[in-house]
């Protein structure tokens, strides 16, 4: 039990953008910024929070960074992402991800597929031809982060971006593309951090989320950018459970 609370607390920590309110104050104040927030900002922040409840399972293609302080626990992964069911445990409740562990560079690429239920959570190192699998989430190990990290925790969230209505300011900074869909760009600001949505001016649901901290002095961000969305897609909930490719060894060991 203690290995779940651990991993749940630490990934939910990272990942969700809790960092921004538990890091050290980058300004040295003890005392909040006067609020200043766009109305702007706030009427498509409440479009948003609409868009997200509506979500029941999402699909697309990730991609995760960390740079600077964040380097040390995110690394860097690309690939396809299958998630919904809201939160468990701090975890994604259905998730299922087949993506390729960039951190060694294109020339060091590791082919990995991980998922979960909430009863039993897999990691399938393709290489090494080993299938992790356990009740414990903890069994995706440290090489199971880049899947967990794809996974914008937004579109399961009961109370979607509640955390961003309470930066000190919030702007609407202007419009960027990603993945060729135009987005409104929403800055984020307090005293131990900042951040930035960009979100789809169409149908109002993120696109990319950066997440800048300074822990101590520490500076990092955690990017997070999703291409090829599709919302409530048709799945097999089989999907979500482990399905040990022929020929590889069943581990119940937790991944490294």
């Amino acid at each position: 039990m203690l290995s779940k609370v651990f991993l749940a607390y630490t990934l939910s920590t990272f990942l969700t953008g809790i960092a921004l309110a538990q890091s050290d104050s980058p300004t040295g104040k003890d005392t909040p910024l006067k609020k200043e927030h766009d109305p702007r900002a706030l009427k498509i922040i409440e479009k948003v929070q609409a868009s997200l409840k509506a979500v029941e399972t999402v699909r697309y293609d990730g991609h995760t960074v960390g740079t600077g302080v964040a380097n040390n626990f995110i690394k860097e992964s690309r690939g396809k992402v299958l998630a919904g069911g809201g939160i468990k445990y701090g975890m994604p409740a259905r998730f299922y991800v087949e993506f390729e562990d960039i951190s060694g560079g294109e020339s060091d690429t590791k082919k990995l597929t991980a998922g979960g239920n909430s009863e039993e959570y897999f990691l399938i190192d393709h290489a090494a031809r080993i299938c992790y699998s356990d009740m414990d989430p903890a069994v995706l190990g440290t090489t199971g982060q880049g899947a967990v990290s794809m996974i914008m925790t937004q579109f399961l969230e009961k109370e979607p971006l509640k955390r961003a209505l309470s930066a000190d300011k919030i702007e609407l900074t202007g419009e960027e593309e990603v993945g060729g869909v135009p987005c409104h760009v929403i800055q984020l600001t307090s005293r131990r951090g900042s951040g930035r949505w960009l979100i789809g001016k169409d149908d109002y649901l993120p696109r990319r989320h950066v997440q800048m901290f300074d822990m101590g002095g520490r500076k990092g961000a955690i990017e997070q950018t999703i291409t090829n969305l599709e919302v409530n897609p048709k799945h097999s909930e089989s999907v979500f459970r482990v399905h040990p490719p022929a020929g590889f060894t069943v581990a119940d060991d937790f991944a490294p």
